[in-house]
């Protein structure tokens, strides 16, 4: 393997992530202050789905141990899926986006892993 798929793959990986977070932070931002972000909040999920689909072609396109990284980073992918179907401030679309954030959390880890037991 080289740098620079390392590079590449983490990149991706990374810019996944801080979509996702900018998504969960206006919603916990919306949530607690009680104002309504509509646009704005669903450009943020459109950009979500968008590297969240970017992410998983890259892991089964690139990463070794594909369909074990796939199962890791299916809770973000069914949350992404199901959280049209919730009503917002209600516990259901709460947990739907702390679920998402498990599934690139669970990615982390296991890239941590990877690169730990690699040395």
């Amino acid at each position: 393997m080289s740098h620079h798929f390392f590079l590449h793959h983490y990149a991706i990986l990374l810019l996944g992530t801080s979509a996702y977070l900018a998504t969960l932070c206006l919603g916990i931002v919306a949530f607690f202050t009680h104002r309504r972000f509509g646009k704005l909040h669903h450009v943020a999920y459109g950009v979500s789905c968008i590297t969240s689909v970017l992410v998983l072609v890259e892991l089964w396109v690139n990463a070794h141990y594909a369909i074990a990284q796939t199962l890791l980073f299916l809770p973000t992918i069914v949350a992404l899926v199901l959280m049209p179907r919730t009503t917002p401030y209600r516990h259901n679309h709460t947990l739907m986006g702390c679920l998402g954030l498990c599934g690139y959390g669970t990615l982390w880890v296991w890239h941590y892993l990877a690169l730990w037991l690699a040395w």
